[in-house]
């Protein structure tokens, strides 16, 4: 049996030998676990807000779009019938789909109030609505078209 000159153990004795020890082990997977959770949690966090900040983006341009399209009418009676009895059912790229559908998320709702705030002016209001994890969201838009913005300058 050798003898380690510093120590002056033999070498085969537990206190020669390198390792770590079971209680040094547990706590390294312990504090690996706490650090992936952590990291999972935090990827969670982040493809959430960014699927919110997509949908409030889309429904913007949906929205805006609608209020456009209103725009493009040269009188208030094209208007009144260029706007959908009900609500519409749009897909991301905001072409028409069937309510439930895959890929069909929003529904937009326009509301034409005629005389509001003059005579002379109509009140539009699009609303834009999905469902998400924490609920149903939506965004109202709301302009007011009035004969100078129809093209008619006899105000």
């Amino acid at each position: 049996m050798s003898v380690d000159t510093k120590t002056k153990l033999p070498s085969h004795s537990p206190a020669s030998l390198t390792g770590f020890t079971l209680v040094e082990l547990l706590v390294c997977v312990v504090i690996l676990a706490v650090a992936l959770v952590s990291t999972m949690s935090l990827q969670i966090a982040s493809t959430r807000s960014a699927n919110q900040a997509m949908n409030m983006t889309v429904a913007s341009v949906l929205a805006e779009s609608e209020i456009e399209r209103l725009k493009t009418f040269t009188n208030f009676n094209e208007i009144e019938d260029a706007i959908p009895s009900g609500a519409e059912h749009l897909s991301r790229e905001g072409v028409a789909c069937v309510s439930g559908a895959p890929g069909c998320v929003f529904t937009r709702n326009t509301v034409l109030v005629s005389g509001e705030p003059t005579s002379r002016s109509h009140n539009i209001e699009v609303t834009i609505s999905w469902s998400s994890l924490t609920g149903t969201q939506s965004l109202t838009y709301n302009a007011v078209l009035t004969d100078y913005n129809l093209g008619n300058s006899t105000i």
